[in-house]
């Protein structure tokens, strides 16, 4: 480990660097702050332990801070009496660049009555925090919750976003497969897009709609269509209301599996381990095992043309499986 992670690490053990911050009534909070920069997927997460939070303090006001980019997922999880986004005067950084004196800043200044100010998200100032520990278990650790009483991330759909959704699939009716091939975490390899096209293909010539989830359509057919440019909220909508998910691991399918975690999705992992981490990147962030019960997961570097194929194979066999079940 580099030496500034060894000193970041030694501070957060020394205390000089701490997660939970008191300014009222700790044992009694009616004001409660979680601080997020970064990323849909940790917001997500955050719903086991604001599910933990709420069950103690029913009354308690719960507010999320996070950058102005992901203030949307925090529509899923009713936990949150509040979502404020913080503005370029309060930080003009990039998510995940703010400094430990940035996040608590932005705290006191976004809810200056709090009682209690949780950060969620340490790797801008301790990532040798991050590759310590799953994504699930990192959070409940900074939070305090003990692992006995750890529950679960679940997620609720936005009211209106779902009866947009029924509408959609009514209009777009039959058999779909939804079909996630992006990510801003990581690349798979140079072959992923045609393992993309290859299950696609797949999947309309047997009369399957495929809803990409991107701007333009994996593939030309009538069956395939670009959902990319709907609303974060619809756009899960609509992959909880298909038959099947075929996703690279994102935030998305986070927000996907914890507000329908029967739903049967297809995840891809790539190969190799966590930044910094000993754990895989499959260890480090299962959705299957952040209960996602219908999640079946896999890796491929995805470097030939080779293991692209393979990789289809497998899919297209679990994708026949669950459509026969339907």
């Amino acid at each position: 480990m580099p030496l500034r992670r060894r000193a970041q690490y030694l501070l957060y053990q020394l205390g000089t660097r701490r997660t939970i911050h008191g300014f009222g009534d700790r044992k009694h909070p009616s004001d409660i702050t979680f601080l997020i920069p970064d990323s849909l997927g940790d917001i997500a997460v955050n719903a086991s332990v604001t599910r933990h939070f709420r069950a103690l303090f029913p009354d308690a006001r719960m507010t999320l801070i996070t950058h102005p980019k992901y203030l949307a997922a925090a529509e899923f999880n009713p936990d949150y009496s509040a979502a404020l986004a913080y503005d370029a005067e309060l930080c003009p950084l990039t998510p995940g660049e703010q400094s430990y004196r940035d996040e608590i800043r932005i705290a006191r200044a976004l809810t200056p009555n709090m009682d209690v100010l949780f950060l969620c998200q340490p790797s801008a100032w301790c990532d040798a925090l991050s590759a310590r520990h799953t994504m699930l278990e990192l959070q409940n650790r900074l939070c305090g919750v003990e692992e006995g009483v750890r529950l679960m991330p679940r997620l609720t759909l936005p009211s209106q976003a779902a009866r947009r959704a029924k509408t959609f699939r009514a209009a777009h009716g039959g058999p779909a497969v939804f079909m996630t091939r992006q990510t801003f975490s990581f690349r798979l390899g140079p072959w992923h897009q045609e393992y993309c096209r290859d299950v696609a293909q797949w999947c309309v010539d047997r009369g399957v709609r495929v809803f990409d989830n991107s701007p333009e359509p994996v593939i030309r057919h009538r069956l395939c269509s670009a959902v990319g440019d709907l609303p974060l909220a619809d756009a899960v909508a609509v992959a909880t209301m298909s038959d099947a998910s075929v996703s690279v691991r994102s935030g998305f399918v986070d927000l996907v599996g914890f507000s329908r975690p029967e739903l049967p999705q297809y995840v891809l992992y790539p190969d190799g381990n966590y930044r910094f981490s000993h754990l895989s990147w499959w260890e480090w962030c299962s959705v299957a095992d952040m209960g996602v019960t219908g999640a079946a997961e896999a890796s491929s570097p995805f470097r030939t043309g080779e293991e692209a194929t393979a990789a289809a194979t497998r899919t297209q066999e679990w994708l026949e499986g669950v459509l026969d079940g339907r």
